[in-house]
C-alpha cells in the first residue's frame, strides 16, 4: 500500500506541476500599454523636458536634450506650440525594422527609430507624434517641407 500510495503521490505532484505551468502561461497577452508596445520601459537616459531615450549604446542626457530640441524645431517649423517632446524614444540596431525605418505608436505614445537613420526617421515620425497619428500622410502637415518624406 505504501508504494501505490507513494505512486499516486508522484502522478498528482506531476500533473499539478504540468498544471501549474500552463496556468501560468494561460491567458496572459501582452498588454502594449503595460509593456510600451513590446518595447519595455527600460531607458538610458532622460532630457530635461522629460524625453526619455534608449540606444543600442547607452544613451546620455546630452543625446536625449539633442532629440528633445528636433522635436521642438519640427513642431516650430509646422505650426504646432509645443513645449512637450515626444516622451518615449528607443533608437533600435540598424535593419530591425525593415523596411521600415521608424514607427510611431499611439497609446502610449511611443517612437521607435533605426539606428542609422536617427535624425530623419525620428523627424519624420515626429510629425506622426504631432498628428497622433496619420499612418496615410494625408495632412497638409506632410507638404510643409519640414522633413523630408522616408518610408515609414
Amino acid at each position: 500500500m505504501g508504494v501505490a500510495r507513494q505512486r499516486v503521490t508522484e502522478v498528482v505532484m506531476r500533473y499539478l506541476g504540468l498544471l501549474l505551468v500552463a496556468l501560468a502561461g494561460c491567458g496572459l497577452q501582452v498588454d502594449p500599454v503595460d509593456n510600451n508596445h513590446g518595447y519595455g520601459w527600460q531607458y538610458d537616459a532622460q532630457g530635461p523636458r522629460g524625453l526619455k531615450l534608449r540606444t543600442p549604446m547607452p544613451a546620455t542626457e546630452q543625446q536625449a536634450s539633442f532629440y528633445e530640441n528636433i522635436a521642438s524645431t519640427v513642431a516650430s517649423c509646422v505650426g504646432t506650440n509645443t513645449e512637450t517632446p515626444p516622451p518615449f524614444v528607443i533608437v533600435v540596431a540598424a535593419g530591425s525594422l525593415a523596411p521600415r525605418v521608424g514607427n510611431y505608436y499611439s497609446d502610449p505614445q511611443l517612437i521607435v527609430i533605426d539606428e542609422g537613420w536617427e535624425v530623419i526617421a525620428y523627424e519624420h515620425e515626429v510629425i506622426h507624434w504631432i498628428l497622433n497619428g496619420d499612418p496615410d500622410h494625408t495632412s497638409t502637415l506632410w507638404q510643409s517641407g519640414c522633413v523630408l518624406s522616408i518610408p515609414g
